[in-house]
This record gives structure tokens, C-alpha cells and sequence, in this order.
């Protein structure tokens, strides 16, 4: 038995990858967070999810669908890996929670609050940088 290629317009792909993001509760409210591009079977994903367990999902269900070809999921990130990736990054007594790739650090203000929030700002997936210490946003 071999292996037929289905061909589907990318259009009627991306329809099912939204029924997909619609139908499963804890992806709802990432909805907003997440752009979805389909270029000849390709599914390409740019964004953030709110766990590693959504983001998972996600790619394997779309993986799944009749005409998928590919899936790029390079570009999404998660807020629980961005969290443990800048808590590596950060001095003793600041606190970093994540939302959707916006980092809020709190805590002991360190000596040097611009070159912390810099730090942070490098690692994937981080959009933005706001702190609680009254200085560095980017």
C-alpha cells in the first residue's frame, strides 16, 4: 500500500487549523496570541501558547490534517519554557512571570535593573520587558 498526498487548498488547511484552536478549551484563550500562515500545504505558526501542553497539541493535531504537509512551529513559544529559560538568566530575588511572551519582573530590584531586563529580553519568544522596580521597559 503506498502513501497517497492529499491536496488541499491552503484556505480550506487553515479553516480546520482555527476549527482546531476553537474546539480545544485550553487553546481558546490563545487564540489572539497565535498567527497562522499556510503556503502549499505548509503550516507555519508564529506566537505564543500559555503552556508546552497547548503548543504540543497544536502541532500534533495540525500535523494530522489531510493536506498538511508540513508544520513550522519554530516561531512559537511558550510562556512556561520562557519562564524557565529566564529564570536562568536572572539574579537571586527577582521574579519573572510570563504572559504570551510579555516578562514582568519583580521582586528585589537588582543593582543593575537595565542589564537584567536586557538579559531577559534576549531569550526566544520574550516580546516585551516590563519590571515593577520603576525603570527599564523594552
Amino acid at each position: 500500500m503506498t502513501d497517497t498526498l492529499i491536496v488541499r487548498p491552503d484556505m480550506d488547511i487553515d479553516a480546520d487549523v482555527i476549527d482546531i484552536i476553537l474546539r480545544y478549551p485550553p487553546l481558546v484563550s490563545d487564540r489572539h496570541h497565535i498567527q497562522v500562515k499556510v503556503n502549499d500545504g505548509v503550516v507555519s505558526f508564529i506566537g505564543h501558547t500559555s503552556n508546552p501542553i497547548n503548543r504540543g497539541y497544536l502541532v500534533d493535531r495540525v500535523m494530522a490534517l489531510p493536506g498538511v504537509v508540513d508544520v513550522n512551529a519554530e516561531a512559537l513559544y511558550d510562556d512556561v519554557n520562557i519562564s524557565l529559560a529566564t529564570g536562568q538568566v536572572l539574579p537571586t530575588g527577582v521574579i519573572a512571570n510570563t504572559y504570551y511572551g510579555t516578562v514582568v519582573l519583580s521582586g528585589k530590584a537588582p543593582a543593575d535593573v537595565d542589564t537584567v531586563a536586557m538579559r531577559v529580553a534576549q531569550v526566544p519568544g520574550v516580546v516585551r520587558v516590563v519590571t515593577t522596580f520603576g525603570e527599564a521597559v523594552l
